[in-house]
């Protein structure tokens, strides 16, 4: 057998970048979890399973669990909903301009989502923020308000955000997906009567489950690990009440601003466990779905 040295160069990058900025932090965040670890007083004691047992007692740690899995599951809805319609308007129907309005729908996935929360944090501001101005002078209030102070207007922010950002490159799989199924088989039902929304039900969805689950699966991953939107809107404290505070901003708050590097590592294996766990049971769920 040859050896291609090349490829192995070609591929070295991504394995370094990996090793360095993935794998390595992983483990020395596992082993700090076991370890007293202030950036304040640094010291280097052994304290075993006791940050890993406080963030089990901790309530804050399953209140920002549970916001992430909230605004996840919401979110979720939306993106899922509206990428599966896009792509089977785009699949089944002649438009014109069929490419340029995909690109259009995928350009919000390359922009930050750091990049587009400040804007909207911008916008939403207070006391001159574009919103504040145009009510103030429109004479609907008499003074600003704080809107990012408000806990229904954070929630929805976030997920027409994680919305709009999301559609579009989850429509481009879905579209992946459904260009792939035979039109035999379309036409096969067409030829027995049945109409677009029984082919899409009892074709369609069916066939490109595998995808769908690739979708979901990925979705809850990435979804639990939600940070950037709600932090650029209302930092690490999730606006009022801790209404955004997801955990992976309680992680950042404990291992940067606190400095508590050995707690904010305990409650990340923790956090990592529930992915694990819900990771594992929506598989099982999607897998007997799609037998």
């Amino acid at each position: 057998m040859k050896f291609d040295k090349w490829g192995y160069l070609f591929i070295a990058p991504f394995f370094i970048a990996y090793f360095i900025f993935g794998l390595y932090p992983a483990i020395n965040t596992f082993r700090l979890a076991f370890f007293q670890y202030d950036m304040n007083m640094p010291t280097n004691n052994f304290v075993g399973l006791q940050y890993v047992i406080r963030a089990l007692q901790d309530p804050l740690v399953y209140h920002g669990i549970f916001n992430a899995i909230k605004y996840w599951a919401v979110g979720t809805v939306f993106v899922q909903f509206t990428a599966i319609l896009v792509a089977a308007v785009f699949t089944f129907f002649k438009i014109r301009g069929t490419h340029f309005f995909k690109s259009i729908f995928y350009l919000p996935s390359v922009v930050s989502s750091a990049v587009v929360a400040t804007i909207f944090s911008l916008f939403m501001g207070y006391p001159a923020g574009f919103v504040n101005t145009l009510i103030v002078e429109s004479g609907f209030v008499d003074e600003p308000i704080y809107l990012l102070g408000n806990p229904v207007i954070i929630f929805c922010l976030v997920i027409f955000i994680s919305w709009w950002m999301g559609y579009g490159g989850t429509s481009i799989t879905a579209g992946a997906g459904m260009t792939s199924i035979s039109d035999e088989l379309y036409e096969s039902a067409k030829i027995d009567g049945a109409s677009f929304p029984q082919i899409f039900r009892k074709i369609t969805i069916p066939l490109i489950w595998p995808v769908l689950t690739y979708m979901w699966m990925t979705s809850l991953i990435y979804g639990l690990q939600a940070f950037d939107i709600q932090f650029m809107l209302t930092d690490s404290s999730g606006g009022p009440n801790g209404v955004a505070q997801t955990i992976s901003m309680y992680i950042y708050k404990h291992g940067f601003e606190v400095g508590n590097v050995g707690y904010a590592s305990g409650v990340s294996i923790v956090f990592f466990i529930v992915i694990v766990v819900l990771s594992i049971i929506m598989l099982t769920l999607l897998q007997r779905r799609e037998k």
